[in-house]
């Protein structure tokens, strides 16, 4: 019976560490796709911010 009572909580034990393992590798997957995301904003922003200088800088030339 006391053998039973172990295997049961072992069993348990393995499925609570399995969901913390998912809910963690979940986490790191957001972190990731999140740091990602700003990483391409930045890139967006800088090409948006160079293009435009130089665009400025061809209008004003011209004049």
């Amino acid at each position: 019976m006391e053998s039973l009572g172990k295997n049961e909580l072992t069993q348990t034990e393995c499925q609570i560490q399995n969901t913390h393992d998912t809910k963690m590798q979940k986490i790191k997957d957001a972190e990731k796709y999140y740091q990602q995301a700003i990483l391409g904003t930045m890139n967006l922003t800088f090409g948006v911010i160079l293009i435009g200088s130089l665009l400025i800088n061809k209008i004003l030339s011209q004049s």
